[in-house]
This record gives C-alpha cells, structure tokens and sequence, in this order.
C-alpha cells in the first residue's frame, strides 16, 4: 500500500522550506533554491512537529495537521509573495543540474540498499556493511520515537535514562513511519534525497565561493570520492583469485579500500559516502545545514535582507545541536572566520537568534550522563599510535595537507583562506584531543577539515591549470584522479547489482516486534541480550540494555547491566539493578549467549514466534 500521508508530508515539508526561500529570494538560482529550500522545509517542519508532541501524542491526525498548516502556508506564500513568478525569474547552472541528475541517480542505485525486504523470506536486509551494525541504534530510535515518543525522549537502548543522541534525524523518519511507511522506507527515503542535496549543496557552496563552476567540479568529487587514499592498494593481493572477474573481486572484497575504524592497515579516514552519509544518518541533515549556513553568512553581507538571512542563519544554527552535534563544534571556527573577515553589527541577528533557539539543546546534551565524555580528551596523533604520523596521514589524505598549505601561502581570496584556515584548525585540534569517548569519532570532525579545505584547494588546482604549461597541466589531473582511485573503487561497488547482503531482521524476528508494540504499554522495558538487530529495536519499546558499543559510544555505562544481564538468564538472580524490566525475550541469541540459561517459574509465557519467546516478568 502506497504511503499517501508520508508523501504528502515530505512534499509539503519540501514545498514549505522552498517558498520560504523564494519569499526572501536568497538565491538567484534555481537547483540552489531548490535544495536549500527542500533541507529548510524538512529541517522546520520536523522541528515543528516534535514541539507539538509536547501537547499530542504522534499519529496520523497530528501529522495531517501539521502538513495542511504547511500546506496553507505555501498557498499563502504562492498568492501574497508571488513565489512562482520569482522561481521563474531565476537562473539555472547547467553544470549544476548535469551534476544533480548524476547524483540523483547514483542515490537511486545505492540507497535501496541500507534496508529492503527480501520478498522470499520476509527478512529485513542490508548490502551496505557500514550500515549493519548502526541499523540496529537508528531502527530503535526510530520506533521508539513513533512508539512511545516522550519529552526529553528516553534512550531506546539503556532504559530509564535519557537519549543523548542528535535524534530529529530520526524524528523525521517517525514521522514518516507513523505516516504510513514501512521501516525500509522510512529509512530509504531520508536517505534517496538528502544524500544528493548534501553533494550538491557541496558543489554549490564552492560555486558560490570560487565563482567557478570548474573548480566546484573538482572539489565535489574529492569530497564525495575521498577517503584512505593509498587504500588501493590493498587490492594488488586479489586481482589474481582463481574464477573470478575483476568486477567480482571488487564486489565480494572484505574490506573498504577507504578504510573503517579496525583497519589493519590503518586507513582510518573513511570514504563519507559509504561509512559516513549512509550508516550515520544524522551526517545527511548536518552537512546539509552546515552548508546551508556557510552559504547565508557569506551572502548575508551583501543581500539587501540581510537581517531575515542571518535570523534564518541562526535558526538553522540553533537547531543543528539536535540534529548533529560534532557538525556544531566543526561549525565553531568557520563561523568565527567568517566573523572576523566582515565585521558588522548584523551578525548579532544571528548570534542571538542562535543562542535563544540553540540554548534548549545544548542544555540538554551538558545535563545527560553522558556530558563528561562530549569533552575533549588529550590523545596526541589521533589514530596514528606508533605509526610515524607523516606517514600515516600521507597514506590517509595523500597530498591533501601540503597542497592546503601552499594554497593558504600563496595569493588567494581572503575567503576561501578563512574557511580552509578554520578547517586547519579542526585537523590540529583533532590530532590533539578526542571528541568522544571512541577515537574513531573523530573522523566526524576531520571530514570538516577536508571539506573547508577543498574550496581553497579545487581554486589552486584550477588556478594552476590556467596559468601552467602542459606539465603542469597533467600534473594536475593526475593528482586529482589519483585522490579519487580509492573512494571510487567503494562507491562503485557499492553501486552494482550483485554486491552481497546480511540480514538484519528476520521474518520471526519483526512479527515477534509487531506483537510487543501492538500488545504492551508504551513505558514497558525488554530484557534481552544485549545484541543491535533484537525485536525490541523495531517494537518502539526500550531495551533494558541494547548493544553495549553503542551505549559506550554514545557516552553512557554498560558494564552493569551487561553483567547483570548473563545472571539474570542464567537464573543467578531476579531482580535487576538500576531499571526493572517488565518484559523478557528468549530467542536463538539468548539461548546461544547463555548456554545455562533457565527459564524462571515467575516467567509468564506470553507468545511465541518462530524462535522466539516473549515472557511477562
């Protein structure tokens, strides 16, 4: 059954954000407005949304409400600021929409694959191995923000404490499932539109800032395509496997050749399409807002609203906390340098509609259990250990560093050297300190470093171009295509028809988590072993402890409950420490996790489905 009200939702949120950016007509281009005007419709009306269920309760009739007052808007818009006759009176960039198109379709062919269902076995699956073990965390906030949605919200995975992850990402996706999508869509679509509208409002803020279409056309692809850039090499070993064609060892190799966060090899800079925009989520909305923001401050100088640009700024700014929190710290020196080149008493629009409207969230997040580990940790080198560190980030980002730095030294538009400058800023801090509990975490802050690097870096390359003589010229193209090699050879394969899958959810599995949510209060807590892709993470209910990497990750403290856990099952105890379940699962997990395992004669046999067997304590 088509989802009417989940469409209808998104297309209103999209048409919303655009007419509100035409009404200011903060960009003279068409794809621009569009894009911007798609992440400012989403980004409020989810907002929006959230705050009404303070007062309702999430469901279809809420969402019907929200969507027509969104709708109303957009009439009101069409009629009284004559949005139309605005759009078109913009300009369109050839290039830009050559870009759009091929993004669009890269999307089309990637993203059905984080999560569908497999028509034979009625299992939910995966091909994308980045996002296997993160589906299990985002499904769960997913549902329990649908399910049993509350004010702060609770943390699906550590009962009775507070989430303290970004979660209007997700928010967004319990919208669209209460909406009537199913969780693959839910978790698809996000992704089949945000993905693109990140890239290209990418290619676009280097257009704006490089005023050069070429120049936007090198760095987008050394964005989207970089990560680990020696990581080919790896694949020297395999080309000569017996019974298998170049395009099969590329679609059956183990590893990413960008890199992952246990690389023996120590490739550790991932490629953003695969291990960051796809498994993480919260990256498609950040980048996009981070994007979007850098935008509106540059042109706030010079639009004659300049005050309705920067309180959009500030807005956009205020919210992002929820929406992705390292995108905030990254954020921090772009903005000051952004500052510090045009000084002027407008900006306070910006920073006090920021602070107002930010203020909420980030009390939230210093007040969770997991503030202490949101603070920086000394760590010098980041993940380089006892590898020499030249060598590891030459093999990581090969020239990227030398070439910012000859870029920054020589004449260039003040600009792009504050934004590359800031971006400096986040790779020194980032090889001083870890910004979260897991030092791979980093990555989130370093990605930043290459993106405020690329504008200045994609302006050189094509400064070098013009004035270079046929050497110079090829030198170029080289080095450009050489950067590209690795995070190519990922996303391609990514891309092809025949890569292989992993089961998330199998059919028993998601009928047991149609029981528990159609069948328990929404405050109930499940007791299971502490795994990613159990039941509960699709019932909307919380877990008495999810997957402990993901409470460590996220800041909080597992080791009790996981102890007290493999006691519980194995009958060495009744009651639990810290939160008291009103549930237990026993299923092939369970059973295999705790081969003494007892089923206590307090357990009230509930249900069975398949291998699995719910239990009211």
């Amino acid at each position: 059954m088509i989802p009417l009200l989940a469409i209808l939702f998104f297309i209103t949120a999209s048409l919303a954000g655009i007419s509100l950016v035409l009404s200011l007509l903060i960009f003279r281009e068409k794809i621009l407005t569009i894009a911007s005007g798609i992440l400012v419709g989403v980004v409020l009306l989810t907002s929006f949304t959230y705050l009404s269920t303070s007062l309702f309760i999430l469901s279809p009739l809420l969402i019907l409400c929200i969507t027509l007052l969104a709708a109303a808007y957009i009439v009101f818009a069409y009629i009284k600021q004559k949005t139309w006759i605005k759009f078109k009176s913009l300009d369109i960039h050839n290039a830009g929409l050559i870009v759009l198109i091929v993004l669009m379709t890269l999307s089309a062919l990637i993203t059905p694959k984080i999560l569908f269902l497999d028509s034979d076995t009625g299992a939910l699956e995966t091909s994308t191995i980045n996002a296997y073990g993160d589906l299990g965390f985002h499904l769960a906030n997913i549902t329990n923000l649908a399910y049993s949605s509350t004010i702060p919200p609770n943390s699906p995975i550590s009962a009775g404490n507070r989430l303290t992850y970004p979660f209007f990402s997700n928010f967004f996706s319990a919208i669209l499932l209460i909406a009537g999508a199913s969780f693959s869509q839910s978790v698809v679509w996000p992704a089949l539109i945000f993905i693109p509208t990140t890239l290209i409002l990418f290619y676009y803020l280097v257009f704006s800032l490089t005023n050069n279409s070429k120049a936007a056309l090198i760095a987008l692809p050394l964005f989207a395509l970089s990560g680990g850039t020696f990581g080919w090499v790896r694949i020297l070993d395999y080309l000569n496997v017996p019974h298998e064609s170049f395009i099969q060892t590329i679609a059956n190799f183990p590893l990413n050749f960008t890199g992952h966060s246990d690389d023996p090899l120590s490739f550790f800079l991932v490629n953003p399409i695969v291990s960051l925009l796809i498994p993480q989520r919260s990256f498609m909305f950040g980048m996009s807002i981070a994007f979007v923001l850098i935008l509106l401050l540059a042109l706030s100088n010079s639009h004659p609203k300049r005050k309705h640009i920067l309180i959009l700024a500030g807005l956009l700014a205020g919210l992002l906390p929820l929406w992705h929190a390292h995108t905030v710290i990254a954020l921090i020196p772009a903005i000051i340098g952004l500052f510090i080149l045009k000084p002027n008493k407008n900006w306070l629009h910006f920073f006090i509609t920021a602070f107002l409207v930010g203020l909420p969230g980030i009390l939230y997040f210093l007040t969770s259990e997991a503030s202490s580990s949101a603070f920086p940790h000394i760590q010098l080198g980041w993940m380089a250990h006892d590898e020499n560190i030249f060598i590891f980030w030459l093999k990581n980002t090969g020239l990227l560093i030398p070439v910012t730095i000859y870029s920054l030294l020589i004449p260039g538009p003040k600009h792009l050297k504050a934004i590359a400058s800031a971006g400096l800023v986040l790779f020194i801090a980032s090889n001083i300190w870890l910004f979260a509990a897991w030092e791979w975490d980093n990555t989130k802050i370093l990605v930043y470093w290459v993106l405020f690097s690329l504008p200045l870096v994609s302006y050189t390359a094509i400064k070098l171009w013009v004035k270079g003589n046929y050497i110079i010229k090829g030198l170029v193209v080289s080095l450009v295509l050489f950067h590209l090699l690795s995070g190519s050879i990922d996303v391609f394969r990514l891309a092809l028809p025949q890569i292989s899958s992993w089961e998330e959810w199998s059919a028993d599995n998601i009928a047991m988590a149609n029981y528990i949510q159609t069948h328990t209060e929404r405050s109930d807590t499940i007791i299971m072993a502490p795994y990613h892709n159990s039941p509960t993470a699709l019932s909307g209910r919380s877990a008495y402890l999810g997957f402990p990497g993901h409470v460590w990750t996220h800041g909080g403290s597992h080791f009790e409950r996981e102890e007290a856990i493999e006691k519980f099952y194995n009958g060495e105890i009744k009651e639990l420490p810290l939160h008291q379940p009103q549930y237990v699962i026993v299923g092939p997990v369970e059973r295999s996790n705790y081969p003494n395992l007892q089923i206590q004669p307090e357990w009230d046999p509930v249900t069975t489905m398949g291998k699995y067997e719910l239990y009211r304590l």
